[in-house]
Parts: structure tokens; sequence; C-alpha cells
């Protein structure tokens, strides 16, 4: 059987046919991959800053990157999310600078290739990525020029005003742009098109989108519609998700998760679990609220599970995180409470895989590795951890020696 398919695959270098079951595809409710066909459940990580690494000067960056993926891919893990080195914040970053000045949302090259390189690496270790398509100042600082199509970014702070940008902003067509520079660049490292590599095993338009209010919700699903089917005519074989945190994070205009993971375009749904966010627990009842934790992720769970059955996708976890015992920030410090969370977790993957049911994979928030956080926010020069730049350095950091890891 090997000899089969090292074969078919010579003959289709040699007659330069892309072979469509090296990609990851969707059947029903699951993943499937490969040149078997087998079912893909995956265990996987945030690493949002692993094209910055990259992109730093010298060859530091490059050296702790492959030594963070090489350390995961001994842990099980075979699939990484990333967020895309597009606008200023994200180009300064990748520089190791703090500040930076507002301008088009296109990526730099330098940036780019920084996202070349974790592609290289990631091909070499058998990897698969998820690329989220997020405007790094809208994610880090709430900016609103990047916030397309009267889409507002959970996660930021100061997006506190409704933004109801028309189909044919400037902020939609930077963005469009964006997107086609991105999917249609060839990596520099492989000579390998974006679109054609099966290293890429989706794109993700957004990190947790939704209607800036109830009135923007039927531009919101224009806005989806037309992006994602962007998306897929520039990227056919690789799949698309949206990046929505949930029915939790549409307070209000529930039914929309469900109309926009509708669309033929958009392949599974996604769900973040952020415990301490969602008032489940707090920083001093990360034990004693454990019991309330698992209740109230029950219900959640059980009820895109079964959004995912009608609509016959798949469902990932895409972020999932607990904050470090006693909200301590050193790599050196426990995390027995965050251990029953993942292992709680992982249990319903377990479960889910065993049943063929339609949570498919999960992605913890988030992999610091060897990275050590700096005291406050992310300074130049410090390590680049799991946290965005302009947030408190390390509550949700998972370092290279913490005990605390989902496992199969």
């Amino acid at each position: 059987m090997a000899v089969a398919v090292r074969g078919v695959h010579l003959l289709a270098a040699v007659l330069g046919i892309v072979v469509l079951s090296s990609f990851v595809r969707v059947q029903g409710t699951q993943f499937r991959q490969g040149y078997a066909d087998t079912p893909y459940y995956y265990i996987g990580v945030n690493m949002w800053y692993g094209p910055c690494l990259a992109a730093l000067a010298g060859d530091s960056g490059c050296i702790r990157l492959c030594a963070e993926l090489d350390s995961l891919r001994v842990r099980g893990v075979t699939n990484v999310r990333v967020f895309a080195p597009i606008g200023a914040t994200w180009q300064a970053v990748c520089a190791g600078r703090e500040n930076h000045e507002a301008a088009p949302l296109m990526a730099e090259e330098k940036a780019l290739r920084g996202l070349d390189f974790f592609l290289a690496e990631m091909a070499k270790r058998q990897m698969l990525a998820v690329i989220c398509l997020q405007p790094a100042a809208a994610w880090v600082q709430g900016d609103a020029y990047y916030r397309p199509a009267a889409v507002q970014v959970a996660s930021s702070a100061a997006c506190t005003s409704p933004i109801d940008a028309l189909p044919d902003s400037a902020a939609c067509s930077a963005y469009r742009r964006t997107v086609m520079q991105l999917l249609t660049r060839t990596n520099t490292c492989t000579g390998r098109p974006y679109a054609a590599d099966s290293t890429i095993m989706a794109w993700q338009l957004f990190d947790e989108p939704h209607p800036a209010s109830l009135q923007s919700a039927s531009a919101f699903m224009e806005w989806m519609r037309e992006t994602a089917a962007l998306v897929k005519r520039l990227a056919p074989r690789q799949l698309l998700s949206v990046g929505m945190e949930g029915m939790q994070g549409l307070r209000g205009c529930e039914q929309l998760y469900a109309d926009v993971h509708m669309l033929d375009d958009v392949d599974y749904l996604t769900l973040h679990l952020w415990p301490e966010r969602q008032r489940w627990t707090s920083s001093d009842r990360l034990f004693d609220a454990l019991p309330l934790v698992y209740r109230s992720a029950d219900d959640c769970l059980a009820e895109h599970q079964r959004l995912a059955q009608q609509l016959g996708k798949p469902l990932v976890v895409e972020a999932f995180a607990y904050p470090r015992d006693h909200v301590f920030l050193s790599p050196r410090t426990e995390t027995l409470a965050r251990a029953y969370f993942f292992d709680y977790v992982m249990q319903h993957l377990r479960e889910s895989r065993a049943a063929e049911e339609p949570l498919a994979g999960v992605n913890v928030w988030g992999w610091a590795g060897f990275g050590c956080p700096a005291e406050g926010t992310w300074h130049a020069g410090a390590d680049f951890v799991a946290e965005p730049p302009a947030a408190v350095q390390g509550r949700y950091s998972i370092y290279v020696d913490d005990a605390a890891f989902p496992r199969f």
C-alpha cells in the first residue's frame, strides 16, 4: 500500500498534478486526512507569535521557533492556530518594536517571510496550520480602522462603540486586498503557492467576530457571505472557518451563529471556552468553582454539538484556557486547576472520537514554550508568550516544563 501511495505521489509530481487527498477535507461531521483518507481528530495549540519569531533579525527567533515546534510535536500536537502578520502592529511586533503608526492593512514582506518560514518548518514536522486573518491592531488595540463590515472584536477592550461600516467601506476594501495578497502568495522557502499548500489546513476570517449591534447583523451576515466566497474562490482546496467564539458571543442574536455556519463556504464550526471570562470561575475560586465550570461547559458543548450535528459539519474548540494556580504568572508556578480543566476538555474529545461525533479537534490557549514572560505587558526585547503584547504576560501561558497539557 505504501509503495502504491508513493507511486501515485511521484506520478502526480511528474505530471504537475496536485493530489487532492493530501489536503484535510470535511466528510459529514468529520475531518478526513491523507492518502488513506482517515479521520482526523487533533490536539492543537494557539501560537499567535509564530511568524513574529521567524521574522526577527538574526537566527535566534528561527532557532526558538524550531525548538517550539519540536517540543509540540513530541507532545502529540499536530495543529497550530496562528495569526497572519497583517497591518502595522504586526510589522512592528515582528521587528521587535513597541511603537508603530497607523498604516494600511497590507502585510510587509519581512513579516510575510516569517510566515513562510513558519509554514515550511511545520511541513517538515507534518503539522497543520489554521491561519487567522485577524488584523493585529483590532486584536491588540481595538483600532476601529481595521474592523470591516460592522464586525466587532469581542476581546478588544477599546471596542466600546458600534461600527456600522458599509460593505464597500475602506476597511472592507483593505481587508479584501489583504486576503488576496496572502492567498495568492508563493512561499519563498518552499516555492509552493499558499493556496496549493496542504500544510495550511484552513483559513479563518477573524478572531471572535460578531455584529457591532443588532442593527448591523444583516451587514455582518453579508460580509461573512462575500468574504467566505472570496477565500474559497482563491483557495478551494483548503478549509474555511469564521472564528466565532460560539453562541455566547452573540447576545441577542444567537441565531446568527447558526446562519453563518450554514453557509456552504464555511466548512466547520468553532467554539471558545474561557471559564474566567465567561464568569464560570474567578481568580480566587479556580479550584472551588470547577464543578460549576464543568456543568457550564457541558451545556455549552452539548448545545454546539447538537447544532454541528444538525448542520452536518465538524466542531472545533479552537481556544480554551484556564489561569495558572492563584493567577501567578511565572513559569515556575503550579497549574493543578488548569490540569483538571484540560483533562475535562480532552475527555469530551476522546468520547467524540470514539462515537464519531462532531467534536473533532481542540486548540489550547496558549503555547509559550521556552519563553519567559515580561513583567506587565510585552516590550521590545522581551520573549513572546501566549498573551498578546498589550495584555499582562503569563496569565494563560503554557510553558515547556508545565505538567498541565491536553493529551489523548
